[in-house]
């Protein structure tokens, strides 16, 4: 089975954690950098969520 596909934001994330610029990104895409802000921010809250659920996971596993 196919994985999941990446998100937009979380494809824009990813690359902007590798290096790439809010300025880059939205030429590359066309898009103005404030609309690749956004998404930027909201793909790190995401991520930042998951991080902790996986952490709740992971200590309730522990607890029990």
């Amino acid at each position: 089975m196919d994985a999941p596909a990446e998100s937009f934001p979380l494809m824009l994330y990813r690359r902007f954690r590798s290096g790439e610029t809010v300025t880059q990104l939205g030429d590359r895409f066309d898009i103005a950098e404030d609309r690749v802000e956004l998404r930027l921010r909201a793909a790190a809250l995401y991520e930042e969520r998951r991080k902790m659920e996986a952490g709740l996971v992971a200590l309730r596993a522990n607890l029990a």
